[in-house]
Protein backbone atom coordinates (compact mmCIF):
# COMPACT_ATOMS: atom_id res chain seq x y z
CA UNK A 1 0.00 0.00 0.00
CA UNK A 2 3.04 2.26 0.71
CA UNK A 3 4.28 2.46 -2.52
CA UNK A 4 1.03 2.84 -4.62
CA UNK A 5 0.43 6.20 -6.23
CA UNK A 6 -2.71 7.23 -7.67
CA UNK A 7 -3.11 9.68 -10.62
CA UNK A 8 -6.23 11.57 -11.35
CA UNK A 9 -5.50 12.72 -14.97
CA UNK A 10 -3.67 10.35 -17.71
CA UNK A 11 -3.34 12.97 -20.26
CA UNK A 12 0.39 13.49 -21.88
CA UNK A 13 1.59 14.90 -18.57
CA UNK A 14 0.06 12.18 -16.02
CA UNK A 15 0.19 9.50 -18.49
CA UNK A 16 4.37 10.03 -18.97
CA UNK A 17 4.45 10.32 -14.64
CA UNK A 18 2.16 7.29 -14.56
CA UNK A 19 4.36 5.42 -17.09
CA UNK A 20 7.62 6.57 -14.98
CA UNK A 21 6.68 5.42 -11.59
CA UNK A 22 5.62 1.75 -13.24
CA UNK A 23 9.28 1.43 -14.61
CA UNK A 24 10.67 2.51 -11.17
CA UNK A 25 8.31 -0.09 -9.57
CA UNK A 26 6.01 1.75 -8.08
CA UNK A 27 2.38 0.09 -8.30
CA UNK A 28 0.07 2.84 -10.17
CA UNK A 29 -3.80 3.21 -9.87
CA UNK A 30 -5.02 5.71 -12.17
CA UNK A 31 -8.48 7.40 -13.27
CA UNK A 32 -9.23 9.79 -16.06
CA UNK A 33 -12.50 11.14 -17.69
CA UNK A 34 -11.21 9.98 -21.28
CA UNK A 35 -11.77 6.18 -21.65
CA UNK A 36 -8.99 6.18 -24.40
CA UNK A 37 -6.45 7.89 -22.14
CA UNK A 38 -7.70 5.42 -19.49
CA UNK A 39 -6.96 2.39 -21.94
CA UNK A 40 -3.54 3.78 -22.91
CA UNK A 41 -2.72 3.69 -18.75
CA UNK A 42 -4.52 0.40 -18.45
CA UNK A 43 -1.85 -1.10 -21.44
CA UNK A 44 0.87 0.34 -19.14
CA UNK A 45 0.09 -1.37 -16.26
CA UNK A 46 -2.38 1.12 -14.09
CA UNK A 47 -4.41 -0.47 -11.98
CA UNK A 48 -7.66 1.64 -13.88
CA UNK A 49 -10.31 3.06 -11.10
CA UNK A 50 -14.07 3.66 -12.21
CA UNK A 51 -14.46 7.12 -10.75
CA UNK A 52 -12.02 9.35 -9.10
CA UNK A 53 -13.88 9.12 -5.54
CA UNK A 54 -12.93 5.24 -6.04
CA UNK A 55 -9.19 6.05 -6.99
CA UNK A 56 -8.52 8.91 -3.93
CA UNK A 57 -10.43 6.26 -1.30
CA UNK A 58 -7.61 3.56 -2.40
CA UNK A 59 -4.24 5.59 -2.32
CA UNK A 60 -2.54 7.27 0.48
CA UNK A 61 -0.48 9.50 -2.30
CA UNK A 62 -3.11 11.11 -5.46
CA UNK A 63 -0.79 12.62 -7.75
CA UNK A 64 -3.40 15.12 -9.71
CA UNK A 65 -2.59 16.13 -13.49
CA UNK A 66 -6.11 18.35 -14.72
CA UNK A 67 -6.45 20.80 -17.99
CA UNK A 68 -7.75 24.18 -16.53
CA UNK A 69 -8.68 25.67 -12.46
CA UNK A 70 -12.23 24.70 -13.13
CA UNK A 71 -11.66 21.27 -13.43
CA UNK A 72 -9.60 20.51 -10.54
CA UNK A 73 -11.84 22.36 -8.46
CA UNK A 74 -14.63 20.30 -10.31
CA UNK A 75 -12.28 16.97 -9.23
CA UNK A 76 -11.58 17.84 -5.98
CA UNK A 77 -14.70 19.95 -4.63
CA UNK A 78 -16.99 19.58 -6.50
CA UNK A 79 -20.48 17.15 -4.88
CA UNK A 80 -18.57 13.78 -4.82
CA UNK A 81 -14.99 15.20 -5.37
CA UNK A 82 -12.20 13.52 -4.66
CA UNK A 83 -11.12 15.19 -1.81
CA UNK A 84 -13.96 13.92 0.35
CA UNK A 85 -13.00 10.08 -0.35
CA UNK A 86 -9.79 10.75 0.45
CA UNK A 87 -8.26 9.10 3.72
CA UNK A 88 -7.24 11.61 6.47
CA UNK A 89 -3.37 11.58 6.44
CA UNK A 90 -3.22 10.59 2.98
CA UNK A 91 -0.79 13.37 0.22
CA UNK A 92 -2.74 15.42 -2.65
CA UNK A 93 0.22 16.35 -4.95
CA UNK A 94 -1.53 18.77 -7.07
CA UNK A 95 0.60 19.27 -10.87
CA UNK A 96 -2.13 21.23 -12.86
CA UNK A 97 -1.38 24.43 -14.24
CA UNK A 98 -3.54 26.88 -12.44
CA UNK A 99 -3.87 29.90 -11.11
CA UNK A 100 -2.33 30.59 -7.45
CA UNK A 101 -5.65 31.39 -5.37
CA UNK A 102 -7.22 28.46 -6.51
CA UNK A 103 -4.48 26.36 -5.31
CA UNK A 104 -4.63 27.80 -2.17
CA UNK A 105 -8.56 27.09 -1.83
CA UNK A 106 -8.01 23.78 -2.48
CA UNK A 107 -5.06 23.41 -0.42
CA UNK A 108 -7.11 24.72 2.33
CA UNK A 109 -9.91 22.46 1.93
CA UNK A 110 -7.26 19.47 2.06
CA UNK A 111 -5.94 20.45 5.36
CA UNK A 112 -9.38 20.91 6.52
CA UNK A 113 -9.87 17.22 6.21
CA UNK A 114 -6.57 16.34 7.52
CA UNK A 115 -4.45 15.56 4.74
CA UNK A 116 -0.73 16.56 3.80
CA UNK A 117 -1.30 18.65 0.73
CA UNK A 118 1.98 19.46 -1.92
CA UNK A 119 1.58 22.07 -4.67
CA UNK A 120 3.57 21.50 -7.20
CA UNK A 121 4.25 22.49 -11.11
CA UNK A 122 6.44 21.33 -13.44
CA UNK A 123 8.47 22.07 -16.03
CA UNK A 124 9.05 19.81 -19.16
CA UNK A 125 7.04 18.40 -21.65
CA UNK A 126 5.50 14.65 -22.09
CA UNK A 127 8.75 12.86 -22.76
CA UNK A 128 10.86 14.03 -19.94
CA UNK A 129 7.81 13.16 -17.64
CA UNK A 130 8.20 9.25 -18.82
CA UNK A 131 11.91 9.40 -18.29
CA UNK A 132 11.60 11.29 -14.79
CA UNK A 133 13.43 14.49 -16.48
CA UNK A 134 11.29 16.76 -15.30
CA UNK A 135 11.81 20.22 -12.80
CA UNK A 136 9.57 20.68 -10.24
CA UNK A 137 8.89 23.79 -8.20
CA UNK A 138 6.76 22.47 -4.66
CA UNK A 139 5.29 24.54 -2.69
CA UNK A 140 4.09 23.41 0.57
CA UNK A 141 5.13 22.67 4.42
CA UNK A 142 8.83 21.30 4.40
CA UNK A 143 8.12 17.97 6.48
CA UNK A 144 5.40 16.88 3.75
CA UNK A 145 7.65 17.43 0.76
CA UNK A 146 10.51 15.87 2.71
CA UNK A 147 8.30 13.09 3.02
CA UNK A 148 7.58 12.84 -0.50
CA UNK A 149 10.74 13.61 -1.86
CA UNK A 150 11.40 9.96 -2.73
CA UNK A 151 8.59 9.87 -4.71
CA UNK A 152 9.46 13.56 -6.36
CA UNK A 153 12.81 12.75 -7.06
CA UNK A 154 11.79 9.16 -9.00
CA UNK A 155 9.57 12.00 -11.50
CA UNK A 156 12.34 14.86 -11.64
CA UNK A 157 15.81 15.91 -11.88
CA UNK A 158 15.26 18.34 -10.04
CA UNK A 159 13.29 19.44 -7.01
CA UNK A 160 12.89 23.44 -5.64
CA UNK A 161 10.80 24.26 -2.57
CA UNK A 162 9.14 27.30 -3.42
CA UNK A 163 7.70 28.26 -0.05
CA UNK A 164 3.80 27.96 1.12
CA UNK A 165 1.08 26.43 -1.13
CA UNK A 166 0.13 28.71 -3.74
CA UNK A 167 3.78 29.55 -4.23
CA UNK A 168 4.55 27.07 -6.84
CA UNK A 169 1.68 28.24 -9.16
CA UNK A 170 3.39 31.30 -9.13
CA UNK A 171 6.59 30.34 -10.34
CA UNK A 172 5.11 28.43 -13.06
CA UNK A 173 3.09 30.91 -14.60
CA UNK A 174 5.85 33.31 -14.45
CA UNK A 175 8.28 30.93 -15.59
CA UNK A 176 5.40 30.05 -18.68
CA UNK A 177 5.54 34.11 -19.62
CA UNK A 178 8.80 34.17 -19.76
CA UNK A 179 9.28 31.06 -21.57
CA UNK A 180 6.57 31.91 -24.64
CA UNK A 181 7.91 35.61 -24.10
CA UNK A 182 10.94 33.47 -25.30
CA UNK A 183 9.69 32.02 -28.42
CA UNK A 184 7.84 34.61 -29.60
CA UNK A 185 10.74 36.86 -30.12
CA UNK A 186 12.82 34.13 -31.33
CA UNK A 187 9.97 33.38 -34.21
CA UNK A 188 9.50 37.56 -34.86
CA UNK A 189 13.49 37.97 -34.61
CA UNK A 190 14.33 34.71 -36.79
CA UNK A 191 12.05 35.11 -39.38
CA UNK A 192 13.19 38.78 -39.78
CA UNK A 193 16.81 37.79 -39.88
CA UNK A 194 15.58 35.13 -42.55
CA UNK A 195 13.89 37.74 -45.15
CA UNK A 196 17.04 39.76 -44.88
CA UNK A 197 18.64 36.65 -46.68
CA UNK A 198 20.20 34.67 -43.82
CA UNK A 199 20.26 31.14 -44.72
CA UNK A 200 17.92 29.21 -41.82
CA UNK A 201 20.18 26.86 -40.79
CA UNK A 202 23.31 29.14 -40.28
CA UNK A 203 21.49 31.96 -38.75
CA UNK A 204 20.40 28.92 -36.60
CA UNK A 205 23.73 28.03 -35.70
CA UNK A 206 25.12 31.44 -34.83
CA UNK A 207 21.97 32.71 -33.15
CA UNK A 208 21.99 29.83 -30.55
CA UNK A 209 26.10 30.64 -29.29
CA UNK A 210 24.91 33.74 -29.13
CA UNK A 211 23.22 36.26 -26.37
CA UNK A 212 19.85 36.44 -27.61
CA UNK A 213 19.36 32.63 -26.96
CA UNK A 214 17.65 30.84 -24.37
CA UNK A 215 16.76 27.21 -23.52
CA UNK A 216 13.73 26.69 -25.06
CA UNK A 217 15.08 28.13 -28.54
CA UNK A 218 18.12 25.79 -28.66
CA UNK A 219 15.78 22.61 -27.68
CA UNK A 220 13.01 23.19 -29.80
CA UNK A 221 14.02 25.62 -32.75
CA UNK A 222 15.44 22.51 -34.70
CA UNK A 223 12.31 21.20 -35.01
CA UNK A 224 11.39 24.66 -36.11
CA UNK A 225 13.74 23.85 -39.51
CA UNK A 226 12.53 20.93 -39.89
CA UNK A 227 9.09 21.84 -40.24
CA UNK A 228 8.36 19.67 -37.24
CA UNK A 229 5.26 20.99 -35.01
CA UNK A 230 4.63 17.64 -33.43
CA UNK A 231 3.57 18.27 -30.11
CA UNK A 232 4.97 18.80 -27.39
CA UNK A 233 3.84 21.19 -25.57
CA UNK A 234 0.84 22.87 -27.77
CA UNK A 235 0.15 25.92 -28.81
CA UNK A 236 -3.65 26.01 -26.97
CA UNK A 237 -2.04 25.19 -23.85
CA UNK A 238 0.18 28.21 -24.35
CA UNK A 239 -3.20 30.27 -25.21
CA UNK A 240 -4.53 28.71 -21.95
CA UNK A 241 -1.98 29.61 -19.89
CA UNK A 242 -1.30 33.36 -21.29
CA UNK A 243 -5.12 33.97 -20.25
CA UNK A 244 -4.53 32.10 -16.61
CA UNK A 245 -1.56 34.57 -16.41
CA UNK A 246 -3.38 37.88 -17.38
CA UNK A 247 -5.89 36.69 -14.85
CA UNK A 248 -3.39 36.66 -11.77
CA UNK A 249 -1.97 40.39 -13.34
CA UNK A 250 -5.48 41.19 -12.66
CA UNK A 251 -6.04 39.92 -9.32
CA UNK A 252 -3.02 41.17 -8.35
CA UNK A 253 -3.70 44.59 -9.84
CA UNK A 254 -0.32 44.11 -11.99
CA UNK A 255 -0.50 46.84 -15.16
CA UNK A 256 1.32 43.91 -17.54
CA UNK A 257 2.44 45.39 -20.91
CA UNK A 258 3.92 42.11 -22.68
CA UNK A 259 1.90 39.45 -21.46
CA UNK A 260 -1.74 41.04 -23.61
CA UNK A 261 0.27 41.28 -26.66
CA UNK A 262 1.81 37.77 -26.44
CA UNK A 263 -1.62 36.53 -25.20
CA UNK A 264 -3.16 37.91 -28.41
CA UNK A 265 -0.54 36.50 -30.08
CA UNK A 266 -0.60 33.01 -29.53
CA UNK A 267 -4.84 33.15 -29.52
CA UNK A 268 -3.75 34.18 -33.25
CA UNK A 269 -1.89 31.05 -33.79
CA UNK A 270 -4.95 28.79 -32.15
CA UNK A 271 -7.82 30.61 -34.60
CA UNK A 272 -4.48 30.62 -37.77
CA UNK A 273 -4.96 26.46 -37.38
CA UNK A 274 -1.75 25.95 -34.96
CA UNK A 275 -3.56 25.09 -31.61
CA UNK A 276 -2.60 21.46 -31.49
CA UNK A 277 0.65 22.06 -33.15
CA UNK A 278 4.22 22.84 -30.93
CA UNK A 279 3.92 26.35 -29.42
CA UNK A 280 6.56 27.21 -31.67
CA UNK A 281 4.55 27.08 -34.53
CA UNK A 282 3.82 30.69 -33.88
CA UNK A 283 6.46 31.14 -36.04
CA UNK A 284 4.00 30.63 -38.60
CA UNK A 285 2.18 33.36 -38.42
CA UNK A 286 5.32 35.57 -38.50
CA UNK A 287 6.17 33.89 -41.83
CA UNK A 288 3.13 34.64 -43.20
CA UNK A 289 2.97 38.80 -42.55
CA UNK A 290 6.67 38.27 -43.79
CA UNK A 291 6.44 36.07 -47.01
CA UNK A 292 9.17 33.85 -46.41
CA UNK A 293 10.06 30.05 -44.79
CA UNK A 294 12.74 29.40 -42.06
CA UNK A 295 12.79 25.91 -43.22
CA UNK A 296 16.12 25.57 -45.25
CA UNK A 297 16.20 25.02 -48.89
CA UNK A 298 16.20 21.16 -49.87
CA UNK A 299 19.89 21.44 -51.91
CA UNK A 300 19.64 20.93 -55.65
CA UNK A 301 19.92 17.59 -56.56
CA UNK A 302 23.39 16.71 -58.60
CA UNK A 303 23.48 14.89 -62.12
Amino acid sequence: MADLVGVLGLGNIGGGMAHRLLDSGYAVAGYDLSPAAGDRAAAMGVRISGSAPELAAAVPVLITSLPTPASVLDALLGEGGALEAMVPGATLIETSTIDPHTMERVGAAARARGLQVLDLTLSGEPPQAARGELVFMAGGDEAVLEAQRALLETLSRKLHHTGAVGTAKTVKLVNNLMSLSNIAAAAEAFVLGVKCGMEPQRLFDILSTSGGRSAHFIHDWPGVLRGDYRPGFKTSLAAKDMGLILDLAEQERYAAVLAPVLARLYRDAVEGGSGEEHFTSLVKLFESRAGVSVQPAEPAASG
